[in-house]
């Protein structure tokens, strides 16, 4: 069905102007709660297709369409769990509390992999030496925390 789609929007530049309009507010609005789509995701959204076929614009009901696509509902779902963490007393934290330690750590790495990671750039090379040396003389327990309050780990 998306070859047919392709084909539309190779065809007509209007569409396809129309296409990466709705596609950009999309992608946006879904970057807003902590999901991550791409334009292929965009083209299987009916309200999306819509949009470029028709003069009537991207509808509200398109994020929740693509909150249904199967590669993206599981994202959704935990972009939710995290948003719900972030309240003081939600039903997450007993959800949590229920769960043995190793559970909560595999939890909460699911959860810091489902973040968008943040670029670092790279320490200037006196810094970088400056660190290297303060490392050095720190204890091995303390070593790999302060690597990475420094930006070396």
């Amino acid at each position: 069905m998306t070859e047919t789609f392709d084909s539309i929007l190779k065809a007509d530049h209007l569409a396809q102007a129309r296409f990466d309009a709705a596609s950009a507010k999309l992608i946006a609005d879904a970057a807003q709660i902590g999901i991550a789509l791409t334009l292929d995701d965009c083209k299987q959204v009916p309200s999306v297709r819509l949009a470029c076929l028709t003069d009537m614009g991207l509808t509200d009901a398109a994020l929740e369409e693509a909150k249904r696509l199967p590669q993206i509902a599981a994202a959704a779902q935990k972009a939710e769990f995290a948003r719900q963490l972030s309240e003081r007393n939600s039903a997450a934290h007993a959800e949590i509390a229920q769960l043995n330690p190793s559970q909560r750590l595999k939890l909460g790495r699911e959860i810091e992999r489902s973040r968008p990671q943040e670029e670092k750039s790279p320490l200037p090379s006196e810094e970088a030496h400056a660190a290297m040396l303060a490392l050095q003389s720190l204890p091995p327990s303390a070593r790999l925390s302060y690597a990475r309050k420094v930006g070396l780990a």
